[in-house]
């Protein structure tokens, strides 16, 4: 009688950390190649650089020029295609900027357009 004690406890332990293990989530199968999660964060960045450059009166095109290699070479690891093009207008205080972001791998690809107004008062 003493040993099937142990079996059923053996046993009812077993399933419950079967069923502990199947009610997390395992973060090793999050999916990191999300394209929407990718692009919208680099459109983010885009749009910090600009603000960066403006507020310490920076070249936004070479900043922007800096972190399109940088970015491109980050997607091009991850076998992405990423490309940009841009036109700046900008004087002491303004900066207007208008993107084009292609993002895209194999199967999919997203693209947009934004214009980047920013302004500095003193």
């Amino acid at each position: 009688m003493k040993g099937q004690i142990y079996l059923v406890t053996a046993i009812f332990i077993v399933i419950m950390l079967v069923l502990l293990r199947a009610g997390f989530m395992d973060i090793s199968s999050l999916d990191k190649n999300d394209l929407y999660y990718d692009f919208d964060n680099l459109k983010q960045e885009y749009t910090n650089v600009v603000q960066v450059s403006l507020l310490n009166s920076e070249n936004i095109t070479k900043n922007l020029d800096e972190f399109s290699v940088l970015a491109e070479d980050h997607y091009n690891q991850r076998n992405m295609v990423h490309n940009i093009s841009y036109n700046v207008t900008q004087t002491t205080s303004n900066a207007s900027v208008e993107l084009y972001i292609y993002l895209g791998d194999d199967n999919s690809y997203i693209s947009d357009n934004l214009v980047i107004d920013r302004s500095v008062y003193s």
